[in-house]
């Protein structure tokens, strides 16, 4: 089993998808695991419920994420998997949102990638699994500043999967995508779009779209060890209603040209 005997660190891990995914790693043989979240008080209950360690950060300040592989490093003494899975839904403090739910991304990228995970490994090939969302493939109309965030974590993660950059440190760097899941970022949706507007459209959602009713975080976790073991550098994931399945984002030659102008 790939995650046996691993440490890893998961951002946003003090409850919802990152908590579960703690979870699910631990009971799969997990060495030991690294939480870092802003909430510290869940981040307390968190470390009583895992025997874990929790370290107050932000991800958006890179020093605070630097001190989090430190400690990691410190106490366990290696470090193998790094999941950047802090995130909000919310368009409504947009600036806020792309600063957690990409530059987070990117700072644990660059550490995780450029410094940390090639350097403390345990033998094993280290991996990054970012976490992104089916909205960064098919982007929603009342949270469009969310979904490009998403987006972009998938751009991301393809960049720095190429030969170039991941191949070259030898770490395998995946992307995960879960659809709606039964989590605090769906609580007061409609309160979570800048436009007003949309109230009632977006109370109607998931009766409208039955195909998108949300799944249990649990769902999310279990998809988590699935492609830890199975995924391949650069492949993304979509975890959604209980399925898993690997995509393929076409290349621009494959694209199927419409007209041309």
């Amino acid at each position: 089993m790939f995650v046996d005997g691993k440490v890893a660190l998961i951002t946003g891990g003090a409850f919802g998808i990152g908590f579960c995914i703690a979870e699910e790693l631990l009971k799969n043989g997990l060495k030991g695991i690294t939480l870092v979240d802003l909430d510290k008080a869940r981040g307390k209950d968190a470390v009583d419920a895992l025997s874990s360690k929790f370290v107050k950060g932000d991800v958006v300040n890179k020093k605070d994420l630097e001190d989090a592989m430190i400690k990691t490093v410190k106490t366990f003494g290696h470090f193998d998997i790094l999941i950047n899975n802090a995130g909000v839904m919310n368009d409504t403090i947009w600036e806020k949102q792309i600063d957690i739910n990409l530059k987070g991304v990117v700072n644990g990228c660059i550490l995780g990638l450029e410094e940390y995970l090639p350097k403390y490994n345990n033998g094993t090939e280290p991996v990054i699994v970012n976490i992104a969302s089916t909205l960064g493939l098919t982007p929603l109309y009342f949270l469009p500043v969310y979904s490009s965030t998403k987006h972009a974590v998938i751009g991301l993660g393809k960049a720095l999967a190429m030969r170039e950059n991941a191949g070259m440190q030898k770490v395998r760097l995946m992307t995960l995508c879960p659809g709606a899941t039964l989590t605090t970022l769906l609580d007061n949706l409609e309160k979570r779009s800048f436009t007003p507007r949309l109230t009632e459209t977006i109370n109607n959602f998931f009766e409208e779209h039955p195909e998108e009713l949300p799944q249990n975080p649990e769902s999310v976790a279990s998809a988590m060890v699935k492609i830890l073991e199975n995924g391949s550098n650069g492949s993304v994931w979509v975890a959604q209603g209980g399925e898993l399945y690997e995509i393929e984002i076409p290349s621009l030659t494959e694209y199927k040209k419409l007209r041309r102008l």
